[in-house]
């Protein structure tokens, strides 16, 4: 491929995968592709030599869909970012249906990388992609070049679920105590090379006074002893599992001897925690709706019922298919 002006010309322009040619449909998760271009100007001796792009080239490379290559256009629900958000890249579990191409970059050419994401179901089993960059005003696309390196093809990636009986439990039953305060922190771990990268809370908590800042409440009742009662629910904005937690975070003004203490909170590398406290002034029933949603590294959505019944339940709700598994305390 050479195409050039009187000062200028492009020797090449190619796109490949940078790994997986895959990706999940949740609006977070990126494919990477990287691009590669060889321009050439005239010296002072008249002689053809590599120049980098600019800054302003650099920034007008685009990805555009094959079938529809005169135009700057991704499908409707398809983005192009510039740069790599916090999700992995890749499929889970690691090396599944890997298309990475393994040759060599080229030396001389200027390398950009760009990475798409779709919120939007695939209408087709996979969409063809090509690059696109402006040169002295004028409009260049891979599908110039012939044979390797004119196109990406991104499929669409299966979706995977995470049921309970695939998540490590563990449970600190005396992650804080003084007198009849009680608190159990439950800890769910997933399996290798997935990890929970934000809590999305409960989608309607019940309505509790002296809400901690931090949690969303399940359910919350009178234990029947006294004043006790009962209060089971999730932490909020706590996403790094090396974050600390305070008793105020759960809930507020108990009657406690050191005022806001800490709480034990980080004896397994997790986000997925949920929280049983038996304290006394729970003198009013709740109960939340919905389901407590997870965000995963690779962006996808998990979601699970958690409530009190015979101990503390948890519930798989994927869409249709529902794994239960049971805690009692």
């Amino acid at each position: 491929m050479v195409q050039e002006n009187v000062s200028s010309r492009l020797v090449s322009f190619q796109i490949r995968l940078a790994g997986t040619g895959a990706v999940y449909a949740n609006g977070r998760h990126q494919c990477e592709v990287v691009i590669e271009v060889v321009r050439e100007v005239v010296n002072d001796l008249g002689q053809w030599q590599p120049t980098a792009l600019s800054d302003a080239e650099r920034a007008s490379v685009t990805v555009a869909r094959l079938s529809n290559a005169s135009v700057d256009a991704l499908p409707q629900g398809w983005n192009c970012d510039e740069g790599r958000n916090k999700y992995s890249t890749g499929l889970w579990p690691s090396g599944v249906d890997s298309q990475a191409e393994t040759r060599e970059p080229d030396p001389l050419a200027d390398t950009i990388s760009r990475f798409l994401r779709t919120d939007q179901p695939f209408t087709d089993e996979c969409i063809e992609l090509i690059a696109v960059i402006y040169l002295d005003g004028a409009r260049y696309t891979t599908a110039d070049t012939a044979g390797s390196g004119s196109s990406v093809t991104i499929t669409r990636a299966s979706a995977y679920g995470l049921p309970v009986s695939a998540l490590e439990l563990y449970r600190d039953p005396s992650a804080f105590s003084e007198s009849v305060t009680l608190l159990t922190v439950y800890y769910w771990v997933p399996p290798k090379d997935i990890w929970f990268v934000e809590s999305l809370g409960i989608d309607t908590p019940a309505e509790v006074s002296d809400e901690g800042e931090h949690f969303h409440t399940v359910e919350v009742f009178p234990y029947g002893l006294g004043s006790l009662g009962y209060k089971l629910g999730v932490v909020i904005n706590k996403n790094d599992p090396a974050l600390p937690l305070r008793m105020d975070d759960v809930h507020k003004n108990l009657p406690l001897s050191v005022p806001n203490p800490f709480i034990r909170f980080n004896e397994r590398p997790t986000i997925m925690r949920a929280i049983a406290l038996v304290a006394p002034g729970f003198t009013t029933a709740s109960k939340g709706e919905g389901l407590w949603r997870l965000i995963d590294n690779f962006g996808n959505e998990h979601r699970y019922f958690l409530s009190y019944g015979n101990g503390v339940e948890l519930e798989h709700r994927p869409g249709f298919r529902i794994t239960t598994f049971f805690i009692t305390l």
